[in-house]
């Protein structure tokens, strides 16, 4: 029990929305979970849950730890974890990622980059 009643509450990720008719110039470096529903020109680079909603676009390299693209990126993307193209996502660039999942209706034009040269070597 904590002194006088007081009692430390857990700190919670940040949560952050670019909504649409909203554009931003890059870089944009954030953290926590954002979803971008309007328009981000430049690099991204996200430690968090990165979420592209439908009618959002991003033109620039997107780096984040998790993606779910549900609208348009173009550029290159790096994804620590999954990305995830969702129904009507679009990626017109080339992906590096440790899962990727493509639903039906998303689109993916460029090259998957998943795979290491150096592990494919060696195999």
């Amino acid at each position: 029990m904590a002194m006088f009643g007081w009692r430390r509450k857990p700190v919670s990720e940040p949560y952050s929305i670019i909504d649409r008719d909203t554009e931003i110039r890059g870089p944009l470096h954030s953290r926590g979970t954002m979803e971008i529903r309007g328009c981000v020109t430049g690099e991204i680079v996200h430690r968090g849950n990165l979420v592209i909603a439908p009618g959002g676009v991003c033109t620039g390299p997107v780096q984040a730890d998790e993606l779910f693209l549900q609208g348009e990126v173009h550029g290159d993307v790096v994804v620590t974890g999954t990305l995830r193209i969702g129904n009507g996502g679009q990626l017109f660039g080339d992906a590096a990622c440790r899962r990727l999942i493509i639903d039906a209706g998303g689109r993916f034009v460029g090259k998957n980059l998943s795979g290491s040269e150096d592990e494919s070597a060696a195999a």
